[in-house]
């Protein structure tokens, strides 16, 4: 009988270890899936590299990847421990990455909005040009 409880005692352990540990891969990932995000960041780098050509953008694309599987491996390897140093807790860095996501997007809309804006005054003005010429050189 002691036997048995001793059994189901270490494999209720077991279970626990094993949920603790999933628990901790999901965690991790996670948080490391938000500091690389490739998804999220290949709408950046198009806009950023839109000028630049095939081969460019290629090379860049390249060296992006391999600098993002660096700072993964960097971060899993090294990351609690730095994180531990200076007193800093998974959620703050959490909350600080998406401010940079947050400020990014927003300097991504303003720019397209300042885009747009710039476009409808010379819409605008070569309106006005055209009208100007329509009638003679006349604008009143």
């Amino acid at each position: 009988m002691a036997r048995e409880a001793s059994a189901s005692s270490l494999e209720t352990e077991g279970v626990r270890l094993l949920i603790q540990v999933a628990k901790s891969i999901l965690l991790v990932v996670s948080a490391l899936f938000s500091d690389v995000d490739p998804i999220g960041g290949a709408p950046v780098f198009l806009l950023l590299t839109r000028d630049y050509a095939a081969e460019t953008r290629r090379v860049l694309a390249r060296r992006i990847a391999v600098d993002s599987f660096i700072l993964l491996i960097a971060s899993y390897t090294l990351g609690a421990h730095v994180l531990s140093f200076f007193g800093i807790s998974l959620p703050v860095v959490q909350v600080g990455g998406g401010l940079i996501v947050i400020s990014t997007g927003w300097a991504i809309a303003e720019s397209e909005r300042r885009e747009r804006s710039k476009l409808s005054r010379l819409s605008s003005a070569n309106g006005h040009l055209r009208g100007c010429a329509e009638s003679g050189g006349s604008t009143r």
